[in-house]
């Protein structure tokens, strides 16, 4: 199941998905930069699993999500693939000295990964 929310509309938005919804789409037509699909590529995923078929569209919405799937269906890639290519896309010459990701993971598996 994923759950996705806007800070603009607090209704709350519940979307479940089967396995055939994302059979036949590419990480290119969910809308992920060109070097994220070539790096995926390189390491042999060429296709979204159903968790990532939902959740990466919502995510590169802005809007929050909340994902739960068996262990190994994909979520962890889920969160990190839009979170990169917001990192790609945004000023490449800004100078701050804040972090411009924090992740914070509840597992010291999740942390290996």
């Amino acid at each position: 199941m994923v759950t996705g929310t806007n800070e603009t509309a607090p209704k709350e938005t519940t979307r479940e998905f089967v396995q055939e919804e994302s059979e036949d789409q590419s990480f290119e037509e969910l809308g992920l930069d060109a070097r994220l699909v070539r790096a995926l590529l390189k390491k042999g995923i060429e296709k979204p699993t159903p968790i990532q078929h939902v959740a990466i569209p919502l995510i590169l919405e802005g809007k929050d999500v909340v994902a739960r799937a068996k262990t190994g269906s994909g979520k962890t890639l889920a969160y990190l693939l839009p979170l990169l290519q917001k990192l790609f896309t945004s000023n490449a010459d800004r100078k701050k000295l804040a972090p411009n990701v924090f992740v914070l993971v509840p597992s010291r598996e999740l942390c290996q990964q």
